[in-house]
């Protein structure tokens, strides 16, 4: 019996195998699971990926995993586990009806510690209710070796789909055959900005800040999705968010209009994976402001050189979405004309639209 656990640039795919052994249960608005009368399924997940995942990337990796199972209203199941524990299988226990095909509800969360709260950390059991699950909210991250994940999923579990299972310790259960793959998202936003100057200008553009404005802060985030009617209901922060204090000197040189001016690589890094939470109002295009005055908006604060007259360009972001990049180039020209290029896309690469704006 095998779970694979692989990761791919913005998600994180969770196959689950699972094994069955034989009983007799009622049917499901009715079901109340006793040892007596149940069907156990075991979920399998194999922790050496999960180990190996740890130290190579920290919007990939994965410390912790919580599952729970939930039939009709009962709990159905519930495992805890650290990525760090021995490389061997573990098991949950899944309790159904003993014949027919069942629907049952998982929910994941995987890095947990990294999600602060009020009182400085997630208080997670093993007895919470869908309802507690999805009133989970947190008010920032910790800066630590992991992104917080989730999923939600609804599966039809058929019972009577099984194989014999010779795993030790396991005899007299069965390997259900069907697979079930989660999906792990993240629930806050990702910002990068980049900056070049157009080829030809003569002296080395300085961005010496930008920040989020106040407007487009939130004071907390939901883990798992919300309506745009709930997230409108959060308050933005009193302040300003900086994104970068420190002065960055842009040198690489990017010509208009080609191939280069829309790749992240002939462009100096200036602000590098930034997590935000989300924002359900946005903008249209960078120079399009939105209606509502609780949108993001970054403030770009520079010069065209050391010791030139210090400018503000404002850049209006589209909505900030959970497990969405988004990346803006920013091309200076000689005169302080500014290109942008923007665009929203899942945590992966893509390619860039086009605008331009004056300062």
């Amino acid at each position: 019996m095998q779970t694979i656990h692989y990761i791919y640039k913005n998600l994180v795919l969770l196959t689950i195998a699972t094994i069955v052994c034989a009983s007799c249960q009622q049917e499901a608005d009715e079901w109340m699971p006793t040892r007596e009368k149940s069907v156990t399924l075991e979920l399998s997940v194999i922790l050496t990926d999960l180990t190996r995942a740890i130290p190579t990337n920290t919007e990939r990796s994965i410390n912790s995993l919580r599952v729970y199972a939930f039939y009709g209203n009962k709990q159905a199941g519930y495992i805890h586990r650290e990525a760090t524990a021995a490389d061997t299988p573990f098991y949950m226990d899944l309790e159904l009806p003993e014949h027919g095909l069942h629907k049952v509800d998982f929910y994941i969360i995987a890095n947990e510690a990294e999600m602060v709260s009020p009182n400085n950390s997630i208080n997670l059991t093993a007895e919470m209710t869908p309802t507690e699950l999805e009133a989970i909210y947190f008010i920032g991250l910790h800066t630590g070796t992991s992104l917080p994940m989730y999923a939600k999923h609804t599966a039809e579990i058929d019972v009577d789909a099984i194989t014999s299972n010779t795993a030790t310790n396991h005899e007299g259960h069965f390997l259900l055959t069907q697979k079930i793959t989660f999906k792990l998202e993240r629930p806050i936003a990702k910002l990068s900005v980049y900056a070049a100057k157009s080829t030809g200008t003569e002296s080395n553009p300085k961005i010496h800040k930008i920040e989020l404005l106040s407007g487009g802060t939130r004071q907390y985030n939901y883990l798992y999705p919300k309506s745009d009617e709930v997230l409108q209901g959060i308050p933005p922060r009193a302040n300003n968010r900086e994104l970068l204090g420190t002065t960055v000197t842009i040198s690489k040189e990017v010509t208009k209009d080609t191939e280069e001016a829309t790749s992240t690589a002939d462009y100096n890094e200036v602000v590098l994976g930034q997590y935000l939470l989300e924002v359900p109002y946005g903008a249209t295009a960078w120079d399009n402001p939105s209606s509502n005055e609780q949108a993001a908006i970054l403030r770009v604060e520079y010069a065209l050189g050391e010791g030139m007259e210090i400018r503000n360009a404002y850049i209006h972001l589209p909505k900030l979405q959970r497990n969405h990049h988004i990346k803006v180039c920013i091309l200076i020209n000689a005169e302080g004309q500014m290109i942008v290029n923007y665009d929203v896309a899942d945590w992966d690469d893509y390619a860039m639209p086009d605008y331009s704006f004056d300062y």
